[in-house]
């Protein structure tokens, strides 16, 4: 009966040392997800703020995109008034070189009419 009672003893002190180690486990069990609670916490505010941030930039980009759209239009239209005027100003250069030439053209000829008329005259007095 000794020996029984012996064996009892044994499998109960074995049992609250399973229970004191189940016991521990669990304490540190505890701990471990108080802490992964804490991290998972954080991560949350990190994400919650990363979010927050990427949907601020989102926002600047959108304005960022839409003025670089605004002055891609501006040099478009800036590119297209230089286009227009270097054009207008070749015609008038076009336009003054012919009537230069035309200026020559009538000159020659003026001095020409003047030559002929002046040899008719000194003919017509020659002759007279």
């Amino acid at each position: 009966m000794t020996t029984l009672c012996s064996n009892f003893q044994e499998q109960i002190r074995r049992r609250e040392e399973d229970v004191a180690e189940a016991q521990g486990r669990e304490v540190a069990a505890s701990r471990c997800l108080q802490q992964l609670q804490t991290t998972l916490g954080q991560l949350q505010t990190r994400l919650q703020a990363a979010s927050h941030e990427a949907e601020v930039l989102r926002r600047e980009q959108a304005v960022w995109e839409r003025k670089v759209g605004e002055l891609r239009a501006q040099v478009k239209q800036s590119v297209q008034a230089a286009e227009e005027a270097v054009m207008q100003k070749d015609q008038a250069l076009m336009r003054e070189k012919q009537k230069t030439e035309e200026l020559l053209k009538t000159s020659e000829t003026i001095k020409l009419l003047d030559q002929v008329a002046t040899s008719r005259t000194r003919r017509e007095v020659d002759e007279y």
